[in-house]
């Protein structure tokens, strides 16, 4: 599988530990996910977003591209991302971060896995102490860890 990863602007964990241990083929940051980034060493493809809550303005990068939108969208940056990653034609797309920090992004990024769970064969949001994902028309395999709570709606 071609797996993307999206930085989110919050995250929940150590963002380095879940890039070394995945290996994504691209890395894609949703606005002010590109600063974290930054600060952990990870320089990212492609950053989308519209700068509110990351400064993208005047920064090279040297090879990351920049697409900049207008901050007047009907999308967030986190969906554009995702849109974008599955036009580029990944099959796997994790979300790394995005849950926690302001409710109306968590909300937004629960209903992008939704919107986008029959585009991908696998599409997720991953942090240090979440696992979520949204299926359509598939199956998941759980295995049993310890200290491990499984929700299902």
């Amino acid at each position: 599988m071609k797996t993307c990863f999206i930085i989110t602007a919050y995250i929940e964990g150590d963002l380095s530990t879940f890039v070394s241990s995945y290996c994504p083929d691209h890395i894609i940051c949703a606005d002010g996910g590109y600063e974290l980034a930054v600060s952990s060493g990870i320089v990212p493809d492609l950053v989308i977003g519209d700068s509110d809550s990351g400064n993208m303005q005047g920064i090279s990068g040297g090879s990351t591209r920049f697409i900049r939108f207008q901050k007047e969208k009907d999308e967030s940056d986190t969906f554009l991302c995702v849109k974008h990653a599955i036009g580029l034609g990944f099959d796997e797309i994790i979300i790394i971060g995005g849950v926690g920090g302001r409710f109306d992004h968590t909300a937004s990024n629960i209903q992008t896995l939704a919107h986008f769970a029959g585009a991908a064969k696998r599409i997720a949001i991953v942090d240090g102490k979440n696992y979520i994902t949204a299926l359509e028309n598939s199956k998941i395999v759980l295995l049993k860890e310890d200290y491990s709570y499984v929700s299902i709606f």
